[in-house]
């Protein structure tokens, strides 16, 4: 939104330094080339709950590459959400950008470029530049008013990328909840005798709220963005702009660093989904956002004779679809979820995917952290070269711990589990507690040494005789079954394009049997030993 209109002139304020932060969680990936994620959340010294979210940004890095995304890709200002823009871009990190009002037709209010084209250039307003190489990079206020009260100049020839807000809150190192980048320059007035610094002051104070910052190391090479939630959204107090905000922005490494558009405009994309949580309950439809894009880093998990986990934050577990949230509770700190559904196809994904050195019987778990009611008919599929199997678990009756899905017999070479949100459970609306999640954390794989290299490179399934049958709701336990887990039941996993599922039918029955002749096969040998 706008923010008040601005005073014509303030003093520059110099603010010391904030108490050292309470220790907090923090947990980091590197899912992109180029890109590191953070995710600090906990409680600081007065008790208030913080939750944050950054992107810091090897501007060198090969990988690497900017973009100013406007809303429906067109200067108009229609509005449009974060993810929206960024999913259609094809961008693995993205923030909000600058402010906007609340008519139809209001385009970005700073200086503005996007891809080499120059939109606007407000020489009043703070602004972050980039160069098309990226090898210049600036926070600053620029254009000028070529007559008295007309129509700024054009962007700089170096522009390519441009994203305007503002103000300006650390300068060189230095804290100062002032916009005037103009006051390093010593622009200087005097009045009443007095002599102040000229500043584009904005009239707010500073609240703790939910804010989007930017921030920019001293040789420009490297770009932090970073997101603090606030009004309670997700428990969280918020964050002030010219305290918590700016030692984070220290502690990170920037010398200078722009306010963004915040409040309910605060969002972080990143890896496919809004990590955040918005103070509005909903992601808010802005005008333009800027992007980071990069290759992901190459998967490297490999099975072999230890067990092995995967978290949602490795660069081997894949996310596909558009609706995804957060939650700062998991086997690595945090996990992702989506809504479980009734459609007949799914929305959302999710794959984890490793490479199998030997064929062997393994077992599968995952970790069910505790976001609430979740899906009691989750659709798991086990994929690797020696075939296919599809277990249904109750997530719900595991929150808050390891579920174990089955024991598979796996092929040698790559593998995969997915994990889907069509559940056959209706969604009654995010505000409905009778909704269910579908939760994506952590699974574990782990080689049971006895008979791995036994149980045949050609086998594929869940094996029954130890409990991968039973009802999802719970399992007799002179059955073998565990509670949970039902191997039988399954929901419509297959049919999907690039699902790798099958559908029940003779082709899948005669795999069963073949695998029964060789885990029994197995067994025997065992047994002779």
């Amino acid at each position: 939104m706008s923010p008040r209109a601005p005073l014509v002139v303030t003093a520059m304020l110099l603010l010391g330094a904030s108490p050292a932060r309470a220790q907090m969680a923090d947990v980091w990936d590197e899912t992109f080339e180029g890109i590191r994620h953070l995710r600090r959340s906990g409680f600081d010294e007065a008790g208030v709950f913080q939750s944050y979210h950054v992107a810091i940004v090897d501007l060198g890095d090969p990988s690497v590459s900017l973009r100013t995304l406007l809303d429906h890709d067109e200067w108009r200002g229609a509005k449009e959400t974060v993810s929206g823009m960024a999913d259609r871009a094809g961008a693995a990190v993205a923030v909000n950008g600058d402010y906007w009002s609340w008519g139809d037709a209001d385009p970005p209010q700073g200086t503005t470029a996007g891809e080499g084209t120059c939109y606007r250039a407000h020489p009043e307003r703070s602004a972050f530049a980039a160069s098309r190489d990226l090898g210049r990079a600036e926070i600053g206020r620029f254009g000028t008013w070529p007559i008295p009260d007309g129509p700024p100049d054009d962007c700089p020839e170096w522009f390519w990328n441009a994203v305007g807000a503002g103000p300006q809150f650390l300068f060189d190192g230095e804290a100062r909840w002032d916009a005037s980048a103009n006051a390093n320059d010593g622009n200087m007035v005097d009045i009443n005798g007095d002599t102040w610094f000229g500043a584009e002051a904005w009239g707010w104070g500073d609240g703790a709220d939910p804010n989007t910052a930017l921030g920019l190391s001293a040789d420009g090479a490297t770009l932090i963005l970073a997101t603090c939630d606030g009004r309670d959204a997700g428990g969280a107090g918020g964050c002030r702009m010219a305290h918590e905000m700016v030692d984070l922005m220290v502690e990170l490494g920037a010398a200078d660093a722009l306010k963004l558009d915040s409040g309910g405009s605060t969002t972080f994309y990143y890896d496919g989904a809004v990590q955040n949580v918005p103070s509005g309950g909903v992601e808010r439809a802005v005008v333009d956002a800027l992007a980071v894009f990069s290759e992901r880093v190459p998967c490297d998990a490999r099975l072999g004779g230890e067990p092995l986990t995967i978290d949602d934050a490795s660069p081997c577990f894949e996310p596909s679809g558009d609706a995804w949230w957060t939650a700062a509770v998991g086997e690595g700190g945090s996990c992702r979820w989506t809504w479980a559904w009734d459609g007949a196809q799914q929305d959302s994904s999710g794959r984890w995917s490793f490479e199998v050195e030997a064929a062997g019987r393994y077992r599968l778990e995952a970790y069910l952290p505790d976001v609430g009611l979740s899906s009691a008919r989750a659709p798991y599929a086990l994929i690797s070269a020696g075939g296919e199997e599809r277990v249904v678990v109750d997530q719900d009756s595991a929150r808050g711990r390891w579920l174990e899905i089955g024991t598979f017999v796996l092929g040698a070479g790559s593998a995969r589990v997915e994990l889907y949100d069509h559940t056959g459970e209706p969604y009654l609306g995010a505000t409905d507690p009778a909704s269910r999640k579908v939760v994506f954390d952590a699974v574990r794989l782990t080689p049971l040494d006895s008979e791995r290299g036994d149980a045949g490179a050609d086998g594929g399934g869940a094996d029954a005789g130890d409990g991968a049958g039973g009802d999802a709701g719970g399992g007799d336990p002179d059955s073998g079954a565990r509670p949970g887990v039902d191997a039988g039941a399954g929901a419509a996993v297959g049919g999907d394009e690039g699902c790798g599922c099958l559908a029940a039918g003779p082709r899948r029955i005669r795999g069963h049997l073949v695998w029964l002749l060789l885990v029994l096969a197995a067994r025997g040998r065992s047994a002779g030993r």
